[in-house]
């Protein structure tokens, strides 16, 4: 499994800018939209310690 995080590139000020999901054999399984970068890539980096605690 993969975590992902992608910039938005919306233009109406209200809509999110960021999301982080989660990948299963290229299949996206979970994602999570996010105000700001850096938003997205705490959660990503939550997530990704998540699926390697999980791993080991």
């Amino acid at each position: 499994m993969r975590v992902i995080v992608a910039c938005i590139n919306w233009n109406h000020p209200d809509a999110p800018h960021a999301v982080s999901y989660v990948l299963r054999d290229g299949e996206a399984i979970a994602s999570v939209y996010h105000d700001t970068w850096a938003e997205a890539m705490h959660r990503a980096n939550e997530l990704a310690a998540r699926l390697k605690a999980v791993a080991s």
